[in-house]
């Protein structure tokens, strides 16, 4: 099972691990950056570090490198700069770019190193509710992807930015985080393909930020069935339920949403609140709704 848990640092990191890091401006940012790729290097990774900035000022932000020169020319780091804004990126090329995402950590283990260690600032891409729900789509792709194979990926925001829903989700779907403790937002990180744990509290601080997140995961998905384990799953408000019923009631023509071991007052609020629901799964726990498929 991964982590999901506070760091102070975006340091001490490994293969598997996905962080959602608040930085305090560039300066800051530059900081955690280096430190992050340097950590990468001596784990002998491949480095790659994407990001909407022009490529002259990527350089400088890496440039703090402790081995800095030949790491372009050696292939051990590689910079991207984003062009398009995010929500250009149809789920069609989503979908692609989980692919293109496989075979670069494919690429890096092809070529001698241990893994790939991978690095964004996505700030730029909060500027527009289109723009929040693509990056939020990418972040179910980096994070499935991350649960499965050895990669390492840091999603730095700008702290002032991180007030609203959107941001809130992004802090949701990474199992680490860290530079800004006071982010309410639950846990919510992949396990397998299709196959995601949720874990602390949906209250009325974090629940436009959870529905955000939840109404994202569909476009990662390779089957029909989406599933949620939600046993350590502490406490869900009327709100966060009915994101969850949506959702269900959204996929049922085409598939549903399993949870996996729900607590007994779980399945007793959602039995109240909403009677029986379509598409919607309940296995392992005490009671399943009537009327839910099987």
């Amino acid at each position: 099972m991964r982590r999901c848990e506070l760091v102070g640092e975006p340091v001490g990191l490994g293969p598997h691990d996905h962080v959602a890091w608040a930085h305090e401006g560039t300066a800051d940012f530059r900081r955690g950056l280096v430190a992050f790729l340097d950590e990468g290097l001596a784990g002998d990774e491949q480095l790659l570090y994407y990001a909407p900035r022009e490529q002259s000022e990527m350089l400088d932000d890496v440039a703090g490198l402790a081995q800095s020169s030949g790491l372009l020319e050696s292939g051990r780091l590689r910079i991207v700069p984003v062009t398009r804004r995010t929500s250009d990126f149809t789920r069609l090329e989503t979908a692609r770019m989980m692919q293109g995402l496989r075979d670069r950590v494919a690429d890096a283990l092809s070529g001698g190193f241990h893994g790939l260690r991978m690095a964004s600032e996505v700030t730029p891409t909060f500027t527009s509710a289109e723009d929040s729900a693509a990056q939020l789509r990418l972040e179910c792709v980096v994070d499935q992807i991350t649960a499965r194979l050895p990669l390492v990926a840091l999603c730095a925001v700008d702290g002032s930015s991180v007030v609203g829903p959107p941001e809130q989700a992004l802090f949701a779907m990474h199992h680490l985080r860290g530079g800004l403790a006071g982010v309410d937002a639950p846990w919510l990180s992949a396990i397998d393909d299709d196959t995601w744990l949720l874990r602390g509290q949906v209250d009325l601080v974090n629940r436009h930020g959870f529905a955000a997140a939840l109404a994202a995961l569909p476009s990662a998905m390779s089957g029909t069935a989406l599933h949620l384990w939600v046993d350590q799953l502490e406490f869900i408000d009327v709100a966060g339920l009915r994101a969850l019923v949506g959702l269900a009631d959204s996929m049922s023509d085409h598939g549903r949403v399993v949870l996996h071991s729900p607590p007994s007052w779980l399945s007793k609020m959602i039995r109240l609140a909403f009677g029986d629901v379509r598409g919607l799964e309940l296995v392992g726990g005490e009671g399943w709704i009537p009327g839910c498929a099987r």
